[in-house]
């Protein structure tokens, strides 16, 4: 894979443990009167097991709420600023516009637990990202001080004042963890993407992109539809952002769509190589399983293929399941590698499964196409 400097730990992660440690002693020493008064009051332990239940559903529905906020947020200060609706998830439910209307599909990312996703105005020079970056954490935070002021200034009903307490802190959790510049595992967060737009018009105009093309996606296109110049490629200097760098997959997308497998080989080969490109985690497993199908369509080097075998990527999959583009290579791995036809029809019927609610019409079509190639490979190949 070529060699990759050890990422050094930014200020924002220091103090994202700073505020976590604060926030669980603040938690432990608000919530423990209100537990105590909770599980006192139950007359025998039917009741107090009862009672702990309601309180962990209390719990359960802040988290939920809080979700919901925080995406809520990213809608409404998007809207404000000039940019149109295209899709809103929580969890794996997706709302997203096709043409007049909103459909209901089902589709995960692994590292989040929502996504609003929203058209940009179409002065790509000028148009404001601060708001639409850091609503959701703003949300999250106004909401918690209304709910942890409804904490402090209630008196009795303890259940009421618990969840008003579990709305305040889950809350500012969220806050702290969207927008305090973070490098996560799988994804950048709210706060991390809004320090790379500050003084980089490279990065503004990849995010951009990113939004027309999901607007476009949303509306039955393939990459392949797409104006090209949108998929050219990134001064290699400007790539240690993230967001710039995810103008360099876009590209090796557009040519996976393209069926250009050894020039999209090559570009992949590079990103995932060089020290200097700074690419999320997502993308890295995203675009080693596009390399291992060009390598099984004899377009790349067969040793990409035991990289691919490996354990670090293999537990990604897990995480990646639902992605049509890791299905697709699990097919064609399947057929033309480990030669399991077995294996190669459970891909192939959870690809259909997940097809069939997928909110990218395109992608479906794109998708395809290269599980057709593969099937063709391996009949000839046989």
């Amino acid at each position: 894979m070529g060699n990759r400097v050890k990422a050094k730990k930014k200020p924002g992660y220091y103090l994202s443990i700073l505020l976590f440690m604060a926030l669980g002693g603040l938690a432990g020493m608000l919530a423990a009167p209100l537990l105590r008064e909770v599980l006192t009051q139950a007359g025998n332990p039917g009741q107090t097991m009862l009672r702990i239940a309601c309180l962990l559903l209390l719990l359960a529905l802040a988290v939920w709420l809080q979700i919901v906020i925080h995406e809520a947020g990213h809608l409404v200060f998007g809207i404000m600023t000039g940019y149109r609706f295209s899709s809103f998830r929580i969890g794996s439910l997706n709302f997203i516009k096709t043409g007049k209307h909103i459909q209901l599909k089902r589709m995960g990312l692994a590292g989040t637990m929502g996504q609003c996703l929203l058209s940009p105005p179409e002065d790509r020079e000028n148009f404001p990202v601060m708001p639409y970056l850091l609503g959701g954490a703003i949300m999250n935070l106004l909401v918690s001080l209304l709910c942890l002021g409804g904490y402090f200034l209630l008196s009795g009903v303890a259940l009421m004042r618990f969840f008003f307490l579990c709305m305040g802190l889950v809350g500012i959790l969220y806050a702290v963890l969207n927008g305090v510049p973070s490098r996560m595992n799988m994804v950048d967060n709210d706060g991390y993407n809004a320090l790379l737009l500050r003084k980089n018009p490279q990065a503004k105009r990849a995010l951009w992109i990113a939004l027309q093309m999901n607007a476009r996606l949303a509306q039955g296109e393939s990459l392949a539809d797409m104006p090209e110049e949108w998929f050219d490629l990134p001064d290699e200097a400007q790539m240690g952002s993230s967001l710039v760098a995810s103008l360099a997959v876009f590209r090796a997308n557009w040519l996976m769509d393209r069926m250009a497998f050894e020039e999209a080989d090559r570009l992949m080969a590079c990103l995932l190589s060089r020290s200097g490109v700074s690419l999320p985690g997502i993308y890295r497993h995203v675009l080693l399983s596009d390399r291992a199908y060009c390598a099984l369509m004899g377009a790349g080097s067969s040793q990409v293929l035991d990289t691919y075998r490996g354990q670090a990527h293999q537990k990604a999959i897990k995480l990646l399941w639902s992605q049509l583009g890791i299905l697709r290579t699990e097919y064609a791995y399947a057929l033309l590698a480990s030669r399991d036809p077995q294996a190669a029809n459970a891909a192939l019927e959870e690809f259909d499964k997940q097809a069939a609610q997928h909110p990218y019409a395109g992608d479906v079509r794109s998708e395809r196409k290269l599980l057709q190639l593969a099937a063709e490979r391996a009949a000839a190949q046989a």
